[in-house]
């Protein structure tokens, strides 16, 4: 017997935890807030439901804003690495504001018009009060026998940033904090001679 067994369609995630200091957390909160509220102000709407483009997180370019634009450079960086790819990206627009307040939820969905998305959170609200980021098998498989898990529920704190290919379909559960909670969501586009070469 020629035994050619195989291990295969596993999903590399990052997964990381940031320790920056409480000024950079406050100023960085400072900056996008006043962005979203401008963005309220100008297209009258929630930008949650609004289109991308309007928002580049990293349009000030602030140190904060810079920082933050390197975690995610150095993240979708170490996805491709982890795929045996060497890839050029953009992460400078297709970037989005998300603050959550009392009883907000995101239902399960995609990214299907990018490469990647990251997550990083700001403010995680009170603790035990939901808002957890829920990532789903993406080979959505509907038996029980020879399978794990079909989720993976992450509790985030504080500076965690999360990863993940544009297939990972994703959710967050209801959040039912008192507080505003803030994370922003950085999509990563892979440019066409990238992707040529694979």
């Amino acid at each position: 017997m020629i035994n050619k067994s195989f291990y295969t369609f596993e999903t590399h995630i990052i997964h990381q935890i940031h320790d920056f200091n409480e000024e950079w957390y406050n100023n960085l909160s400072s900056q996008l807030m006043a962005k979203f509220e401008s963005i309220k102000a100008e297209f009258g709407i929630d930008y949650i439901d609004a289109g991308d483009e309007e928002a580049n997180i990293f349009e000030e370019k602030t140190p904060e804003q810079l920082d933050l634009k390197e975690v995610f450079q150095d993240a979708f960086r170490e996805l491709s690495d982890a795929y045996g790819q060497s890839l050029n990206f953009s992460v400078d627009s297709l970037s989005r504001i998300t603050p959550m307040k009392k009883y907000d939820y995101k239902p399960a969905h995609s990214h299907s018009d990018i490469d990647a998305f990251g997550i990083f959170y700001i403010d995680v609200g009170e603790k035990d009060t939901g808002g957890d980021l829920v990532l789903h098998d993406p080979r959505f498989h509907n038996q029980i026998s020879f399978t794990g898990s079909k989720t993976q529920v992450i509790t985030p704190t504080r500076g965690t940033l999360i990863a993940a290919p544009t297939y990972v379909w994703h959710e967050v559960s209801r959040y039912l904090g008192d507080s505003t909670r803030l994370a922003v969501v950085c999509n990563c586009v892979v440019d066409f001679e990238s992707k040529m070469r694979l």
